[in-house]
């Protein structure tokens, strides 16, 4: 395999209980200072015995691509469990590689999509410097080992006084098979959106979090794995073939957006993303019994919503590839939220409402231009976040 600088082709997965699509497939990794590791400049792994050689391993060769796919299948009754010494063989070992950069692949994919939205926006910054290892106080750590079952399957921790931060992320069993998070896009890309909406709101991270703050936090966290599937455009693709253009109806998407949450609460629909789902604002404000991150839900359906009426609106097959426009989709809301969050940072308390608000306002900066439609007006914009926003009760300040 030819190592170019700065890049590496490694396999990528997206293992969930009830998902087998996308699945395995070949990804293209840009990094600067990619290492041996796999680390960077902003991303390290913690094991250093399961440390990744890129000029001995190739995770493309197709000797190795059976071995992984066989070996991470779980419905397999061989599925290897990586935890327990007694496989340790050199099947396992590639395995357990195969882990340590399938995690490292997610967080660098969803880094790398905020920092170059930060970085064509510059002008919307004000001079701001989106410097993630000066906001964390060094790299995002990444143990794809942390816990062994019957504790989180992935969580983010920070400290505030020793500036470490982590995604620690585990196993877990559904009838007697293992489940690995660091195999599951969605648990990764999740944890990889609180590092950075901690890195942008850092000065607000030792204080008691406001429950709606907190709830939106989480609903960043979940748009940050649906975005992060916008910008591979072989997702784009697919996403197309299996709704054929219909959005609004059950695909893989939202069942990624939901899947974590059918593990931890088994409460099914509640951090779907597809918009069919009829919930409001007065309905779960109240709530006491909800968690953040069905509470999140809320506004993660109404985003959702909203980038399905601009596809609605703006896709014209005739002349244009409707997986491409989704994709400028996805890359438009990318800055949209990014930089409306970004606005938001002072603010130590953030409601839905405040949100939504702000990123309102956001359109008239964001020029927005679709192949087959030119320009679009800021004003159609600004109408259909209204709309979507108002339908599940959350009201533009």
């Amino acid at each position: 395999m030819k190592i170019l600088r700065h890049s590496q082709s490694v396999l990528l997965l997206q293992q969930t209980s009830s998902i087998e699509f996308p699945g395995l497939r070949p990804v293209f990794i840009y990094s600067k200072n990619l290492e041996n590791g796999p680390k960077d400049d902003l991303i390290e792994n913690v094991r250093v015995r399961e440390s990744v050689n890129w000029a001995e391993t190739d995770f493309l060769n197709q000797k190795n691509v059976k071995l992984i796919e066989a070996a991470i299948d779980h419905k397999s009754e061989s599925s290897i469990n990586v935890y327990n010494p007694k496989d340790v063989n050199a099947e396992t070992e590639l395995i357990r590689k195969f882990d340590m950069v399938n995690s490292y692949a997610v967080a660098r994919l969803v880094l790398t999509m905020f920092q170059r939205s930060f970085k064509t926006n510059d002008s919307l910054l004000q001079g701001y410097n989106f410097n993630l290892i000066e906001a964390w106080g060094g790299k995002l750590r990444i143990d794809a080992y942390a816990f062994d079952q019957n504790m989180p399957i992935a969580q983010y921790s920070f400290n505030f006084d020793t500036n470490i931060n982590c995604i620690d992320l585990g196993r877990y069993q559904i009838d007697g098979k293992y489940h690995y998070s660091c195999r599951n896009f969605d648990a990764i890309a999740h944890e990889t959106g609180h590092a950075v909406f901690t890195a942008l709101r850092r000065k607000h991270w030792n204080k008691e979090k406001d429950r709606e703050t907190y709830a939106l936090e989480e609903a960043f966290c979940d748009l940050t794995c649906l975005l992060s599937l916008l910008h591979q455009l072989d997702v784009c693709q697919a996403l197309i073939a299996v709704t054929k253009g219909d959005l609004s109806s059950k695909n893989f998407l939202s069942q990624i957006g939901e899947g974590l949450c059918h593990l931890q609460h088994a409460l099914k629909g509640l951090r779907d993303l597809n918009p069919d789902v009829a919930l409001r604002y007065e309905d779960l404000v109240n709530r006491k019994d909800l968690t953040a991150y069905q509470f999140g839900a809320l506004f993660s359906t109404a985003f959702y919503e909203f980038l399905n009426q601009l596809y609605q609106s703006y896709s014209h097959p005739d002349s244009y590839s409707q997986a491409e426009t989704i994709h400028i989709i996805g890359r438009y809301l990318t800055d949209l939220i990014l930089i409306s969050l970004f606005r938001t940072q002072e603010e130590e308390v953030l409601s839905f409402r405040r949100m939504a608000s702000v990123m309102y306002d956001t359109i008239d900066d964001l020029e927005f231009v679709l192949p087959g439609c030119g320009k679009v007006p800021s004003d159609d914009i600004k109408q259909q976040l209204y709309d979507s926003f108002e339908q599940r009760g959350i009201y533009l300040l």
